[in-house]
């Protein structure tokens, strides 16, 4: 183990994250089914649709709001800063793949409650929290409600639109405050760790070496199992790599 508890052998590859997600069901107040909108300070995602059907509604600077559609053998990816809410419209079930494994559960990802909830950590926290599926989904709701001010603002003018992301950004970096300080660490014990050896063997073979070839190791692992999910932001997660 590291000096920070973590099993350098036990990252996957590239120090990603990587889960299964069943996207929730119940319905949220603008009569639509799904997960919690909120974005990633850091750290980019990809979605591998599994089975059935629904859409990933994005909010960007560049782009406003956008709805793609999701079926089966879809892949879409987007990096930090993109509000996202996934909609499930028929058994929409995803492969997550997420980088820098453990930082979206340490504060990366910030759900877009309404802004008077985004003005105080202890507060947001709070209300983050679910600890029963009622739990999630009132917290999906908050962040629906949320998202959907945003969205409303982004109908008004681009301009408005801009200021109300903008001002959701800020938040989301002020919210991320003294928490963001253990991120390096578990930054350089993932990515930036497969990196470096990547590197090391890369400078071995136009050495014309290749021992590190003798410490070749495997390993087999499982998704938490079935009746164990998690209550993620965006449905029941199925993580491969447990945090």
């Amino acid at each position: 183990m590291s000096e920070h508890g973590r099993d350098r052998d036990a990252n996957l590859p590239g120090g990603i994250g990587m889960s299964r997600l069943r996207v929730y069901g119940s319905v949220s107040g603008d009569g639509q089914a799904g997960g919690s909108p909120h974005m990633h300070l850091v750290c980019r995602e990809l979605y591998y649709v599994l089975r059935g059907s629904g859409a990933v509604e994005i909010l960007t600077l560049r782009e406003g709001f956008a709805r793609v559609p999701l079926g089966p053998g879809d892949v879409f990816h987007f990096g930090p800063g993109t509000v996202h809410r996934l909609v499930n419209t028929d058994g929409l079930e995803i492969l997550v793949i997420m980088q820098n494994a453990g930082l979206p559960e340490r504060g990366d990802a910030v759900l877009t409650f309404p802004d008077s909830d985004l003005r105080d950590l202890d507060m947001y926290l709070a209300l983050a929290r679910a600890d029963s599926l009622g739990d999630a989904e009132a917290r999906r709701d908050r962040a629906v409600e949320g998202f959907g001010e945003l969205r409303r603002a982004f109908g008004r003018s681009a301009q408005a639109g801009a200021a109300a992301l903008h001002g959701f950004h800020s938040r989301a970096v002020a919210l991320a405050g003294g928490r963001a300080a253990a991120w390096p660490a578990l930054f350089e014990e993932g990515a930036a760790l497969e990196t470096s050896e990547t590197e090391r063997r890369l400078d071995a073979l136009m050495r014309g070496e290749g021992g590190y070839l003798e410490a070749a190791a495997s390993a087999l692992t499982k998704a938490e199992p079935e009746g164990a999910s998690r209550l993620g932001m965006c449905g029941h997660l199925w993580p491969v790599a447990a945090w």
